[in-house]
């Protein structure tokens, strides 16, 4: 057989295989965040035989009883090379960093990728969310050289992959005391939408788990990185609060909401607060439950940026500093007293602009 037939039947039998650590045989949907691995199968690099007729053992002699030509078996080296690309449906070439991380390269036989997250959206019970809740199809390239005795052959092989959007609940964690402290009968508080999956102490701390452990195998991206280090906050100042409360709604008047087991409500209790949401979402938070005219601020996560939340870790002062560029807090009337510590008794969840 010559080389050349060899290499074709190499070429027919080459496919990109997933090699780790997920199985998606049956789906082709990544979750951001997933190390996934692909390699070439089969493995063929090595060596290989062929039939060289132009060197012929001559078995004719005088002392030989048979006659005629016996054909050598030549060994030659046999070499797979492969280089990566990642495209975008449109053929666009995916730009790492931005896209996707490939902790080990583009140049080697097996690829290793993580794709960042596409976009961002609610994780929310609400069915008509569900429509915007569209996966980013990208195309795992492979250009595969194959090399054995001086020739060489080049073939194309792609494999599709839907990367799904990064799901954040909106929730506000408030506290009693600033920097999120559990002292000195320091509780907290959880507010989360009318649509929000979360109803129990069990599913926030899965949900927030799940998204930090997505969120750390990008965190070579500051904006995940910032979001990975508030995740981890807010997780431990909720272990180390006693019972985190959960309430459900739109508008929280926390004259209504007990402090606990406390014979006081949580009005006038809350001096720290996280807001975890969407880019674009907003909150307020007022020192009247009739009137924002008592003092009222609004928080508005930023749109430029995919951290998804928004930090204070003391309302002591007329305007409090926020997390993480200290733009996203608005005075919409000025606090009593001069200050919005220990005295906010409603907070909003306000609607999406479309």
């Amino acid at each position: 057989m010559e080389i050349s037939l060899i290499l074709e039947a190499v070429k027919s039998q080459i496919r990109i295989v997933l090699t780790s650590p997920i199985d998606i045989s049956q789906s082709s949907r990544i979750e951001p965040g997933k190390l996934v691995s692909f390699g070439i199968s089969p493995n063929t690099s090595g060596a290989t035989g062929f039939i060289d007729e132009s060197a012929m053992l001559d078995l004719q002699g005088n002392l030989s009883s048979l006659t005629g030509t016996v054909p050598i078996s030549q060994v030659v080296p046999l070499c797979v090379e492969v280089s990566w690309e990642i495209t975008d449906e449109n053929g666009n070439t995916a730009v790492e960093g931005i896209d996707y991380i490939a902790p080990n390269g583009l140049s080697a036989n097996n690829v290793s990728l993580i794709f960042l997250p596409p976009y961002i959206t609610e994780l929310s019970s609400d069915p008509n969310l569900m429509t915007s809740f569209k996966p980013k199809l990208y195309l795992v390239k492979a250009r595969v050289t194959v090399r054995a005795g001086g020739n060489n052959l080049d073939t194309q092989l792609s494999h599709p992959v839907s990367v799904l959007p990064l799901e954040i609940p909106s929730i506000i964690a408030a506290f009693a005391h600033k920097h999120f402290a559990s002292f000195i009968r320091g509780r907290a508080i959880v507010l989360v939408p009318p649509n929000s999956v979360i109803r129990s102490t069990k599913r926030l701390f899965e949900t927030l788990i799940n998204i930090k452990n997505q969120v750390a195998a990008c965190s070579v991206v500051t904006d995940y990185f910032l979001l990975k280090q508030t995740l981890d906050l807010l997780i431990d100042a909720l272990i180390s609060s006693p019972e985190p409360q959960i309430w459900v709604g739109k508008e929280f008047n926390l004259n209504e909401i007990p402090y606990g087991d406390a014979d006081f409500p949580w009005a006038n209790q809350i001096d720290s607060f996280m807001f975890l949401s969407l880019p674009g979402r907003t909150a307020s938070f007022s020192n009247g439950v009739r009137s924002n005219a008592q003092g009222a601020f609004r928080i508005t996560l930023d749109v430029n940026h995919q951290n998804s939340y928004v930090l204070c870790r003391s309302l002591q002062y007329k305007k409090p500093a926020t997390e993480p560029f200290n733009t996203e807090l608005s005075i919409l009337h000025d606090p009593v007293d001069d200050t919005f510590s220990n005295r906010i008794e409603k907070i909003t969840f306000e609607e999406s602009k479309p």
